[in-house]
């Protein structure tokens, strides 16, 4: 398995906006246990974030575009995934890819879709216009 630092480099987080958490996949991690732990270094990074203001709610723009077709999502990054975003700073998350070639993210998000459906927390856009016309973004 590959190291923590290694893994930091499969995905890049960063505030824009005042309360925009932008998420670019880099690459995926094919192996389980890598994903999963992807996930987990992925969440305690948002966590950290939002932890430094409790008061204020944050939308996520999820990019999957540059992780190409091998997009996967382990059964350990669906629980984390589920659980982030019950959390109650977490106000939409909008995920920026292709539906066709990233099946496994896609049924993750219809996963998180289903769950959150009364809240129109999630959804899934092919492009980042469409994703950022939904969080109120210009």
């Amino acid at each position: 398995m590959k190291t923590d630092k290694e893994i930091k480099k499969l995905f890049k987080i960063i505030v824009i906006k005042p309360h925009i958490i932008k998420i670019t996949f880099l690459k995926t991690s094919e192996k389980e246990r890598e994903n999963t732990r992807k996930t987990e270094l992925i969440r305690d990074k948002i966590l950290a974030i939002l932890y430094k203001k409790p008061e204020i709610g944050f939308n996520i723009l999820m990019d999957l575009t540059p992780m190409g077709v091998k997009a996967t999502v382990s059964s350990g990054s669906k629980k984390i995934w589920k659980n982030l975003a019950s959390n109650k700073q977490i106000k939409r998350i909008s995920i920026v890819g292709d539906p066709e070639s990233q099946v496994q993210p896609l049924e993750l998000t219809l996963h998180l879709v289903a769950y959150f459906l009364t809240k129109n927390k999630i959804s899934w856009f092919t492009g980042y216009s469409e994703a950022k016309k939904w969080l109120n973004l210009k």
